[in-house]
């Protein structure tokens, strides 16, 4: 079991460790200056904002997590 696994198997709840091991997988492929995987988030409005909305724009990504 490597460093990240042992980490993420003692956290609780399970829910949040799913997420910070996708997390951890996400942030290890992409870096600064790289394209973005494509996706689709719910807006502070409700409505889905999807990345491909924005192509030819530029756009910032801020990613923070609460667990």
């Amino acid at each position: 079991m490597n460093e990240w696994d042992a980490i993420a198997s003692a956290s609780r709840p399970i829910s949040n460790r799913k997420r910070g091991i996708l997390a951890t997988k996400i942030s290890s492929q992409v870096g600064e200056g790289d394209y973005a995987h494509g996706f689709t988030l719910p807006s502070l409005d409700g409505e889905n904002i999807t990345l491909s909305d924005y192509k030819g724009k530029r756009v910032i990504l801020f990613m923070w997590a609460s667990w």
